[in-house]
């Protein structure tokens, strides 16, 4: 019945909302590392953000802000590694996320992430 119809228009509707607050909070983030390039926990920030986003050119964008921090920052190292692991994995390049994940493995034996 029309109920359905009406139940649908809801869920996809719910979904443009989920994703426009997605790509607003993404720009946000875009905007305050843009201020800072320097800030290595303000480009994690956006890169954590777009590794979560359901489009393709974010989740691209995400490895290279985090390949970034895994070779250039101390502090966000780990934390950039596994995320690499989990995008890389996402975007389905399993060999390469595997990799990441063996290097975490390396550094932090104990962590069962």
């Amino acid at each position: 019945g029309n109920s359905e119809a009406g139940k649908l228009q809801a869920a996809e509707l719910d979904v443009s909302l989920t994703l426009a607050a997605q790509e607003e909070e993404i720009v946000y983030a875009q905007q305050r590392w843009e201020s800072d390039m320097d800030n290595n926990m303000l480009r994690f920030q956006f890169a954590s953000l777009l590794s979560r986003s359901p489009i393709r050119d974010d989740r691209e964008e995400a490895l290279l802000h985090l390949g970034y921090l895994v070779t250039n920052s101390g502090e966000y190292h780990r934390d950039a590694l596994y995320l690499l692991a989990v995008t890389k994995y996402l975007l389905e390049d399993y060999e390469n996320g595997r990799a990441c994940a063996e290097e975490l493995l390396r550094l932090e034996p104990d962590n069962h992430q």
